[in-house]
């Protein structure tokens, strides 16, 4: 017998993305306020859209209403706006 099955490893990682993207939106948001750094605005939009597939990764575990193209179409998307948020943030002057 294994300590965590599938499901619930699925959740706990559902969880700590929630949890930990939305800290990091906080603390980045925090900070943009403090140096008004555009950068950091960039950074914080990507850890909202962290959050953001946090919460959809979230309702797909309990609803399941997604079909599975479907929901890695739009995780995919996701992740892919991320990327050119933090690439924008890295080589924004």
């Amino acid at each position: 017998m294994t300590l965590l099955s599938i499901g619930t490893a699925e959740n706990v990682v559902a969880a700590v993305l929630a949890v930990l993207s939305f800290t990091l939106l906080l603390i980045s948001i925090a900070s943009y306020r403090r140096s008004r750094n555009p950068r950091l605005a960039l950074i914080s939009s990507s850890f909202l859209l962290f959050f953001f597939e946090g919460a959809l990764f979230t309702y797909q575990l309990f609803y399941g209403s997604f079909t599975s193209q479907m929901f890695f179409t739009i995780t995919g998307i996701i992740n892919v706006a991320i990327l050119l948020l933090i690439f924008t943030a890295t080589f924004k002057r």
